[in-house]
């Protein structure tokens, strides 16, 4: 990661001038805008009248609305879903023979439907998001509310099959018509202490390991680079040391 800086003149406040040195900047494409398909949003179309679905699709996505082109979903239930859930509670099922594949929490929300009437009204980059993998995958069984630092279980098998439920979830997607763009590694992944929703954590180093031997073999092993990694979908006050540490490892940086 490479910083940039700038320079302020000295002299009054009311006559500081910010002068940004951009000559060496590689540009880089803005892949779109967009929101979040949550169980929340999907319960609340779900109430809505056909008519206002309607509306309520084109003023998001269609051509005299917002026209957003991306869209993120939670790997599991978050703190905008009305009851905590995952897609495989069994415990230690490595091989993820238990995977629900219907992916009844996201069915039964509403946030299928609200997804295929976007995608039938725009073409859509959609990514998912983890809040939390399921309790038995953590460090202490903890469960998916909160979590421990670091958030995993040391065990490889864990780590590997959370990678594996990633890809289980995309292809469980894919069955449903509705296509995965890409994943972030863990959303908010320096959030742990005293919540009261879905967490799991992982220091700089921890994001590398998990992106480097797991992740990232693992989605390139079934998808190739058809499927992108994003990393540190947190606030970005801490973007640059974060970076730091993953971007410096070459494995991890691909």
């Amino acid at each position: 990661m490479t910083r940039r800086s700038i320079t302020i003149d000295q002299g009054p406040a009311a006559t500081y001038h910010v002068k940004l040195n951009t000559a060496s900047l590689n540009p880089r494409p803005v892949e779109g805008f967009g929101g979040a398909f949550t169980a929340a949003s999907g319960v609340n179309y779900k109430k809505l009248s056909d008519d206002d679905k309607r509306k309520f699709i084109e003023l998001y996505f269609g051509q005299s609305g917002l026209r957003y082109t991306m869209g993120r979903i939670p790997i599991n239930s978050c703190d905008f879903s009305p009851y905590t859930y995952n897609f495989d509670n069994v415990s230690d099922d490595f091989a993820l023979e238990h995977f629900d594949e219907s992916l009844k929490g996201d069915e039964d929300t509403g946030m299928i439907q609200l997804m295929h009437d976007a995608l039938g009204k725009a073409s859509l980059k959609l990514f998912g998001s983890p809040w939390s993998p399921p309790y038995w995958m953590k460090a202490g069984d903890h469960s998916m509310i909160g979590s421990a630092n670091p958030c995993l279980k040391q065990d490889k098998r864990y780590k590997q099959a959370w990678a594996d439920y990633f890809v289980k979830w995309i292809q469980s997607y894919g069955k449903k018509k509705i296509p995965i763009w890409g994943v972030t590694q863990q959303n908010e992944p320096e959030f742990y202490f005293n919540t009261r929703w879905e967490a799991c954590s992982y220091d700089p180093a921890n994001q590398t390991e998990f992106i480097r031997d797991y992740l990232g073999p693992t989605l390139n092993k079934t998808f190739g680079d058809k499927v992108k990694i994003m990393y540190m979908d947190y606030t970005k006050d801490h973007l640059m040391e974060v970076s730091d540490v993953v971007l410096q490892d070459s494995k991890a940086a691909q």
